[in-house]
């Protein structure tokens, strides 16, 4: 049996176990699979479970029950609870994760081997920069960390302060703050290259460019890695994670249709993120090209049982994986372990204009293109359909030119990019209609 099969029947088991306890503990659950006429002792593989099991999102899972939330708990009961972790409220309502007791210990633990696995930390004096909104903590054994909430400020102290005295900085926040930290070091004469620092970002798409912006003030160096994360509130703060080899594969694919078509079976104007999860804490699947989650880690107390969080994305089993890699050349980037590839597009949102679909990471494309466009914006922009046209409006930074000496040229770096002739509207950093409320503490809506 190859090492992929062995992983799979230990997934297996761990489903079917995950399933029953909720069935069984879950009042919700429990009472959602008799109203569909499941019996959960009919579900004795991932074929069944597939197959049987429903499909629950935001909606079905926490706002029908809100307003009785115990229903959704195991044991309907807050006496193993931990820790509660609430979501962003990007679709306008929240969700929750809740942990049993020791399980934050217990994530801690799977954090360090993640991140041993990347960075060798049990070998590097290493400070870990959480610059995630306050509120949002994390502790790795034998790690330092630092929690300066989103304050760039406070992070470009904190390297200036304790360079010298760690081998290495893992700085982890979202996108557009990690833009804004990294721009202001520079600005303030803080020698990025110099820094033995790492970057993991998450909380939206983003196209290949915005990476290559980032490096261009961190590097080079020739183990510097910038790559994305992805998690959600009600499982976790990292679910799937690039690594060095799928970095690598999407630097390919964003210069290759042809490897994106092979690997995924259709060709995609924006590459997907390549990512990789722990299989004993995690089921991934996709259904009608929707990715669902199934937590089997243990320490959740709620039914996270094929739980769709919005987002589109397809599997690529080992196998697939290999033969597509090792014909385009990319020998040493299969996958670790046998483990399949999760292709990651984001969340399913574009404006459809004359038949043409725009998605926001093409916007965002033209804009990371181009490194002296992207350091006069804050990155954020509204897309509308306008007339039958593309409208964009775009937030300037508080030190940029005026907008009618630039409109030309973001015009023109987005007109590259769609068949449509868009229409630009650049406001003053002060002007911007949209969320400038927000401070980084909630993801930005682009359409």
């Amino acid at each position: 049996m190859t090492l992929a099969h062995n992983i799979q029947k230990i997934q297996e088991k761990l489903v079917i176990r995950t399933f029953c306890a909720a069935a069984r503990t879950v009042p919700y659950y429990k009472n959602l699979l008799r109203g569909l006429a499941v019996d959960p002792t009919r579900v004795r593989d991932l074929r069944d479970f597939t197959g049987r099991a429903p499909i629950l999102d935001k909606n079905r899972l926490f706002t029908e029950n809100l307003h009785e939330i115990g229903r959704i708990i195991s044991g309907n009961s807050f006496s193993a609870c931990e820790a509660i972790f609430p979501s962003s409220g990007f679709s306008g309502k929240f969700s929750f994760g809740l942990l049993r007791k020791g399980s934050t210990k217990a994530q801690g633990k799977r954090l360090y081997k993640a991140l041993n696995f990347v960075f060798g930390i049990s070998s590097k004096r290493t400070l870990l920069i959480n610059a995630l909104s306050m509120g949002i903590s994390m502790t790795v054994p034998k790690v330092v960390t630092v929690n300066t909430g989103l304050r760039s400020d406070i992070v470009i102290s904190v390297l200036r302060t304790f360079g010298a005295y760690f081998d290495q900085f893992i700085l982890i926040g979202e996108n557009a703050f990690i833009k804004k930290t990294v721009e202001e070091g520079e600005k303030t004469g803080l020698a990025w290259p110099d820094i033995n620092i790492h970057v993991i970002f998450g909380g939206e798409s983003f196209p290949e460019s915005y990476r290559t912006y980032l490096e261009s003030f961190l590097g080079p160096r020739p183990d510097l890695l910038v790559g994305a994360s992805f998690g959600f509130a009600e499982s976790g703060l990292n679910v799937m994670s690039e690594t060095r080899k799928s970095v690598l594969i999407r630097r390919k694919a964003a210069l290759d249709p042809g490897l994106i078509s092979d690997l995924v079976g259709k060709t995609e104007r924006v590459s997907p993120v390549f990512m990789q999860y722990y299989p004993f804490g995690m089921y991934v699947e996709a259904q009608d090209g929707m990715l669902l989650f199934t937590d089997l880690a243990g320490g959740a107390r709620l039914p996270v049982i094929r739980y769709s969080t919005g987002d589109e994305g397809a599997i690529i089993p080992y196998d697939k994986a290999k033969a597509v890699l090792l014909d385009h050349g990319l020998s040493k980037c299969l996958p670790d372990y046998g483990l399949p590839l999760v292709a990651l597009k984001g969340r399913a949102e574009f404006l459809t204009i004359g038949g043409e679909r725009i998605y926001p990471d093409l916007v965002k494309d033209a804009i990371f293109s181009d490194r002296s466009l992207a350091d006069l914006t804050t990155g954020y922009f509204r897309m509308k359909k306008k007339d039958e046209a593309l409208s964009v409006e775009l937030q300037l930074k508080d030190d940029a030119p005026e907008p009618v000496t630039l409109i030309n040229r973001f015009k023109s770096a987005v007109k590259a990019r769609v068949r449509t002739e868009p229409e630009m509207t650049l406001y003053p950093y002060g002007s911007f209609p949209y969320a400038m409320e927000l401070d980084y503490e909630k993801k930005f809506r682009y359409i």
